[in-house]
């Protein structure tokens, strides 16, 4: 659970990645030369023999495997280490660990620059003050051209008079950039419910919105939906609507809230048929995001029925055949229980899987799911392949995307809440690592605040750690969050997220009875699709571990859809 921190506007439009983007390293593989396929050497054998030759080649081939597990921890002497090298130069298709002992260090190297890459510090970016001579604004291009997370905290500051003209000079602005105008309109938002603002909110995010280049195509979208989302508070559904279309009609954007809304105008607008295209639209696209949920159980669809696909993947790789070295690795030391070694060659495929087959990814995918706690890097695997290839969905796909790992736990301590609730939350939370401390001091499976765990439970840092005292006390304060919101779990989750002020707050500036509208319209980005994921981690979950009818009625319950 990530407790409130200061979040400037970089955060609610510019600050999160793409739920399926990934970081690749250099392309320089080594896979790409590599044309000898190892194998182990095998032996004729005279009738009655095969028994014995069989045998003995699963005693080399474990052999094989214990030395090379020993030498990627370091354990094999230096002339131990100078033998099987040189073997290996020698005759590599004896070994089909050679492969992988001979390319070591590109392996490692690059590891080591994805680690300093993922742990780099973020710039810093210096604020950019309105700047008054002689009582005249005197940097007003500055101001235009600054990024919002330059200018949203100067504006909080500013004397009424002052922020007032400049939401004028933004207003009447007609050239790009307009980077300040998104600025003004967060600020603007403070000020609500006040509903004379709407209008102007509306129009600034969508003048920001506009000057937005299209390189940064979920940072227009996203802004322009903000702004079609203010125009509905104000009663105005047809430049809603357009707005939406505009937003949803961004190239290479990957959001689905523009075309769920755009959907809702059409159908409120009378558009029937334009509302049954958007809606195909929707799901085609995202086939099991949170919109999509929403939008078919609204019609009484049923989002699930694309879990009876069959299941396709394939072992081997014929894109890139070298890749199926690693994977061969991965099989024998899965099947001789050296996980370690095999979760190691298992993180070098994946960073070499980047023009595999996606039927590949699935098996990769698959073999991570086997004895393997590193579920984030599994989750970050399958959402580019079911993003982009929505034709692989099937249950056993979907199954390992929404894990269920320390369930007897979360049944055990679930504190009268559903465990798929708590196994939604903690699959965002911390991908079911009961390690995980975030930047907040969140820790374990649940994220709990040591504070709030002395407060819940009486549990310390120490004891949050372990998934048991981390359930409990998640679970426990999850349920006093609940009772708080008349059992309203979408406000429950944003409580959990940001905060119950946070939420008391939210609820006072933006008054709607739409508990879709009324998540969409969070300020924090982080907040908005945190609810939003979690609901729908729920609903998988639901649905794939009990009946249609059983998902459909928490569907109606947890979302109150809209017809």
């Amino acid at each position: 659970m990530q407790r409130l921190r200061p979040i400037l506007l970089i955060f609610l439009l510019f600050g999160c990645i793409s739920p399926h983007a990934s970081t690749e390293a250099n392309r320089d593989s080594v896979l790409a030369g590599l044309t000898r396929t190892p194998d182990i050497e095998k032996q004729s054998a005279e009738p009655g023999q095969e028994a014995t030759v069989e045998e003995s080649s699963r005693k080399t081939l474990r052999e094989q495997a214990e030395d090379f597990d020993r030498f990627l921890q370091g354990k094999l002497s230096v002339e131990e280490n100078a033998k099987i090298k040189n073997a290996c130069n020698d005759i590599p298709e004896k070994n089909p660990f050679c492969f992988s002992i001979l390319n070591y260090p590109y392996f490692t190297e690059k590891k080591e620059k994805l680690r300093k890459a993922e742990n780099s510090p973020s710039k810093r970016i210096r604020r950019v003050n309105p700047s008054y001579r002689k009582g005249e604004l005197a940097n007003w291009t500055a101001l235009r051209f600054a990024p919002p997370a330059a200018t949203i905290s100067p504006m909080a500051g500013l004397r009424k008079a002052r922020f007032s003209h400049l939401k004028e000079l933004a207003l009447r602005e007609t050239e790009c950039p307009l980077y300040i105008a998104i600025s003004i309109a967060a600020a603007l938002e403070d000020q609500l419910p006040n509903k004379d603002s709407l209008g102007d909110i509306a129009r600034l995010y969508e003048k920001g919105g506009n000057c937005i280049p299209e390189e940064t195509p979920d940072d227009k979208a996203t802004t322009l939906t903000r702004a079609g989302l203010f125009q509905l508070l104000d009663n105005q559904p047809q430049k809603a609507y357009e707005l939406f279309v505009r937003a949803s009609n961004v190239p290479n954007a990957v959001n689905s809230r523009p075309l769920y809304w755009r959907h809702r105008m059409e159908k409120l607008l009378g558009k029937t048929h334009d509302a049954e295209k958007s809606l195909k639209q929707l799901s085609d696209k995202y086939p099991f995001s949170f919109h999509t949920v929403v939008a078919q159980a609204a019609i009484n669809a049923d989002p699930g029925s694309l879990l009876s696909q069959p299941h396709r993947d394939a072992k081997r790789s014929q894109l890139v055949p070298a890749i199926n070295l690693l994977i061969e690795q991965v099989e024998i030391l899965h099947k001789f229980g050296l996980e370690n070694s095999a979760r190691t060659v298992l993180d070098w495929a994946v960073g070499e899987s980047k023009d595999v087959e996606p039927e590949v990814k699935l098996y990769l995918a698959e073999l991570k799911d086997q004895k393997s706690e590193d579920h984030l890097k599994k989750i970050k695997l399958l959402a580019d392949v079911l993003y982009d290839h929505p034709n692989l969905i099937s249950k056993k796909s979907m199954e390992l995307y929404f894990p269920k790992p320390y369930f007897p736990v979360f049944e055990k301590h679930s504190s009268g809440l559903d465990p798929f609730l708590l196994l939604a939350i903690a699959r965002q939370e911390s991908a079911f690592n009961p390690q995980a401390v975030s930047s907040a001091n969140a820790v374990g499976l649940l994220q709990v605040v040591p504070q709030t765990g002395k407060k819940v439970t009486n549990a310390t840092k120490r004891a949050l750690m372990k998934p048991e005292t981390n359930i409990k006390t998640g679970s426990k304060y999850f349920q006093q969050l609940l009772k708080k919101v008349g059992g309203q779990i979408h406000l429950a989750m944003a409580a959990y997220n940001a905060g119950p002020r946070k939420l008391k707050e939210w609820l006072g500036r933006y008054p709607t009875d739409d508990p879709i509208l009324f998540i969409d319209i969070l300020p924090y980005r982080e907040t908005r699709d945190y609810v939003a994921l979690v609901l729908r981690n729920y609903y998988w979950y639901r649905r794939m571990h009990g009946t249609e009818q059983e998902a459909r009625e928490i569907s109606k319950r947890v979302f109150d859809l809209q017809n």
